[in-house]
């Protein structure tokens, strides 16, 4: 059990007694990578590689050299070792008017491959396009080929390699009427049709949202609130700037002086001796200046009075700047009302006529199967506030607009006959009670409209396409067709006097 003990014997390469260390569990330095020294390229390096390029080109012109990329297009010669210029295809003699498709004009002088549209802009053409394109190119190659085939069998080989006769067509030069019309038509469709909806990518890619610039916003103006004493100075201020200029222009006789303002009171101190001389002529001149003064005080608001159409205007505008605000600030105010009744026409006009004044926006959801409705008003605070006031206190749901009794409201008919007429009643049992009032985020309705529900149910479903399923339950509840399921108890409840009775 001691034989780890035991002295090995020395290996290859230790000496006697070092046993000590073992060569083999040498660790092996990683050897530091050395940085790489720039060297810079020796002037005239790449001339000397194009010319040896250049002599291996000649070599093979000189060999009769052919190759082909692919089965039906073959390249005769690459032409680097002469001063010609490189040709790509078959070459075509002057004299071949064969229909062929032209280079683009901005193409590049040494090749006639054909070139209806760029590949790029092939994946927006539209299906058949895409087939036509490639269809009038095929064409094109096959016939470039099928004539370079026919020029090779024709020419002797001895004469292989001089390429003198078979020149390029020029650029510009003019094929076939027939084929050119139709390609040009070929082209003209294809940059017609050309969408993106038709590449199948298109959507795959994100594009940058344009932001505008922030050096080309204005910045916003400072709004500086006054108090009404600053205003008052500020007032003040103004109005001794424009008498001290008007005085500078007097005292510099630019423009006369006005006549002393007379009265009853201050004529004798003004005038001096002169009102003693004559003090009746003197007296009817101050009355005629104090007429004269407030006929054209009365002028001056005359002018500034505002017609009906201006008043209604401002009237307007002012209600639409409340419920601006108000939906800016995220504060539109709604009113929730339970209606007994609402079918007869005057209590209809009077809801949407008053809803339409003061910007309100809502409905009335009607259910003549429960005598049910609903009324949602939202807008401004003001308008909730005249519209509360409008249904609870002012409108009288059981009589008429005059507070008598009960009278027929009679209607003619389409030909204005009697038994055509349509006659409404008030209902004596109508009423109306105001359900809640709060305030919501955003409004819900975009103008003021009727809308009528056969059952309960249905109209339940057309508040809950809006989120507020909760009106028609809070209404249900109001008007005694459903009991408290949520235990919720009203102010004006009276279940606890019953329970203490």
């Amino acid at each position: 059990y001691l034989a780890h003990t035991a002295p090995h014997p020395p290996l290859q390469g230790e000496e006697d007694g070092d046993d000590a260390v073992d060569l083999r569990l040498a660790s092996r330095k990683q050897k530091s990578h050395k940085h790489r020294e720039l060297k810079f390229v020796q002037p005239g390096k790449w001339q000397e590689i194009a010319e040896r390029k250049r002599e291996k080109a000649a070599q093979l012109e000189e060999s009769g050299f052919l190759s082909g990329r692919k089965a039906g297009h073959s390249i005769q010669s690459t032409q680097m070792g002469t001063e010609e210029a490189t040709t790509y295809g078959p070459s075509l003699g002057s004299g071949s008017t064969e229909s062929i498709l032209p280079p683009r004009w901005d193409a590049h002088t040494d090749t006639t491959m054909p070139l209806t549209l760029e590949w790029w802009d092939v994946e927006l053409l539209p299906s058949k396009l895409k087939k036509q394109v490639a269809r009038a190119e095929a064409a094109a190659l096959s016939q470039q080929s099928k004539a370079a085939l026919t020029q090779n069998l024709k020419e002797p080989p001895g004469e292989s390699n001089k390429m003198e006769d078979s020149k390029p067509p020029v650029k510009g030069e003019q094929v076939d009427d027939e084929s050119g019309d139709a390609l040009s038509k070929l082209r003209e469709s294809c940059f017609d049709n050309c969408a993106l909806f038709h590449c199948k990518t298109a959507d795959l890619i994100q594009h940058i949202v344009p932001i505008e610039s922030i050096a080309k916003q204005d910045a916003p103006q400072p709004v500086l609130h006054l108090t009404k004493a600053e205003l008052k100075r500020r007032r003040k201020l103004r109005r001794q700037n424009k008498q001290r200029e008007l005085q500078d222009l007097q005292a510099a006789g630019l423009i006369p002086a006005p006549e002393p303002r007379l009265t009853l009171q201050n004529f004798i101190k003004v005038l001096g001796d002169q009102a003693f001389l004559d003090p009746s002529k003197h007296e009817q001149k101050v009355v005629a200046q104090i007429q004269a003064r407030q006929e054209a005080h009365l002028q001056r608001n005359q002018e500034k009075k505002l017609t009906k159409e201006q008043r209604a205007a401002k009237v307007d505008s002012k209600l639409q700047s409340q419920v601006d605000s108000a939906v800016a600030k995220a504060q539109v105010h709604v009113a929730l009302f339970f209606v007994k009744n609402a079918s007869h026409p005057y209590h209809r006009a009077k809801l949407d006529l008053n809803a339409r004044q003061w910007k309100i926006t809502g409905g009335v959801l009607e259910c003549p199967a429960v005598s049910t409705c609903c009324v949602i008003a939202e807008g401004s605070s003001q308008a909730i506030s005249k519209y509360i006031r409008l249904l609870t206190v002012r409108m009288n749901w059981t009589t008429g607009p005059d507070g008598g009794e009960i009278e027929d409201d009679v209607g003619e008919g389409k030909e204005g006959d009697v038994e055509s007429a349509v006659r409404h009643k008030f209902d004596p049992t109508n009423r109306c009670e105001l359900v809640w009032q709060g305030m919501v985020t955003k409004r819900n309705y975009n103008h003021f409209s009727f809308q009528a529900g056969e059952t309960p149910d249905q109209c339940r479903k057309i508040l809950k396409q809006k989120g507020q399923a909760i009106y028609w339950d809070q209404v249900m509840q109001i008007s005694g067709n459903i009991d408290s399921s949520l235990g919720l108890k009203l102010a004006y409840s009276d279940d606890d006097d019953e329970e203490e009775e």
